[in-house]
């Protein structure tokens, strides 16, 4: 049941991190430990969305948002371990 609703949220929050731009604001609020703002800059460095594409950026601020417990942040951890990317091993 734990599972199903988190899959649930992570899907609810999926659109809100797809359109994540990286701005002053975001970066800001990460920077002062918001988990959400933490998670969105990963997705903005995965994607490189208003900053330069680096996996191991992303990697590094999805790793302290899920430190604070954000789950889609080690939603996203868990994919690079998956897939091997930034240097993970699978």
């Amino acid at each position: 049941m734990k599972l199903k609703l988190f899959a649930l949220l992570s899907l609810a929050i999926l659109p809100v991190m797809a359109n994540a731009q990286a701005d002053q604001k975001l970066i800001n609020k990460a920077q002062q430990g918001n988990p959400d703002a933490m998670s969105a800059l990963g997705t903005c460095y995965e994607r490189g969305a208003g900053v330069a594409h680096d996996s191991t950026l992303a990697l590094k601020w999805f790793t302290k948002a899920a430190d604070l417990g954000n789950g889609f942040a080690a939603m996203r951890i868990a994919r690079y371990h998956l897939e091997g990317s930034a240097g993970l091993v699978r």
